[in-house]
């Protein structure tokens, strides 16, 4: 079985490169908790067909991306990757 985006559905956040990400980011033009959001979206919609993650931590990463927002809002440094999600295979 393979599995395709829905139409529509495969731009915006879910597929820019991490340094685009960052950018948008910095210049507020987006922000780590719109990129969470629409990443949990899609794991929401997608995740029972390819069954890709075993735990996902969903409401720690939104509270991780808030406290990455609320910082860049005061101008405070945050780190090089802040805003950027990470899934780790958990096999390894």
């Amino acid at each position: 079985m393979s599995f395709s985006y829905p139409e529509g559905q495969t731009s915006g956040a879910t597929q820019l490169p991490a340094y685009e990400l960052l950018a948008k980011i910095s210049k507020g033009e987006i922000t780590s908790t719109q990129v969470i959001e629409t990443l949990l979206g899609q794991i929401e919609k997608n995740d029972q067909q390819i069954n890709a993650y075993l735990l996902v931590l969903r409401s720690e990463a939104l509270e991780k991306a808030r406290q990455i927002d609320r910082k860049i809002a005061r101008g405070q440094k945050v780190g090089k990757l802040a805003g950027i999600p990470v899934a780790v295979k958990d096999n390894i």
